[in-house]
C-alpha cells in the first residue's frame, strides 16, 4: 500500500463508537406523553359516559394500572429498572416521577444530564406545577366553603 497525502485519513474510532452506542427499549420522551394523554383521555370519556354505579372503581384501578405500565417503559428507556415505574402508586412521589419521566432523555442513567428540550421540559412543567398550586390555593382562599 502506497502513502498517498491527498487521501483523507481512516480511523477505526467510526467501529468503536458503533460498539458503545446503546439501545434503550421502551417509550421515548415523546411517546410517554401522547400515551398518557390518550390513556387520560379515553378514561376520562369512559367514565364521562357510564352510568353512577360499580364502574368507578374500576375506572380508578384502569388508570392506575395504565400509569405504572407507561411508567414501567418509560423508566427502562431512560435506562434504569423497571421497578422504579411502581413509584407511580405513591401519591406525592407519582407527580414528582412523572416531571422527571417527562423531561428526561433517553440514556439518562448512563449520563446523568438533561439535554435542552428537557430542561426546557423541566421548567416548563415545574412553572405549571406552581401556577396550579398557586390557583387552587387561590380559590379556596377566595372561595370559602360554608
Amino acid at each position: 500500500m502506497t502513502f498517498n497525502p491527498y487521501t483523507s485519513p481512516q480511523s477505526d474510532l467510526g467501529d468503536v463508537m458503533a460498539q458503545g452506542a446503546r439501545e434503550y427499549p421502551g417509550l421515548n420522551r415523546l411517546m410517554f406523553f401522547l400515551t398518557g394523554l390518550g390513556a387520560v383521555v379515553i378514561l376520562f370519556l369512559i367514565a364521562w359516559f357510564s352510568k353512577s354505579g360499580p364502574e368507578g372503581p374500576l375506572v380508578g384501578l384502569a388508570v392506575a394500572f395504565v400509569g405504572v405500565v407507561i411508567s414501567v417503559q418509560r423508566v427502562r428507556n431512560i435506562g434504569w429498572s423497571g421497578w422504579w415505574g411502581l413509584l407511580q402508586l405513591v401519591p406525592v412521589a407519582s407527580f414528582v416521577q412523572t416531571i422527571f419521566l417527562i423531561s428526561a432523555p433517553a440514556g439518562y442513567a448512563d449520563t446523568k444530564r438533561f439535554d435542552t428540550a428537557g430542561k426546557i421540559l423541566l421548567g416548563i412543567s415545574i412553572a405549571i406545577a406552581i401556577l396550579s398550586g398557586l390557583a387552587v390555593f387561590s380559590f379556596v382562599a377566595f372561595f370559602p366553603s360554608d
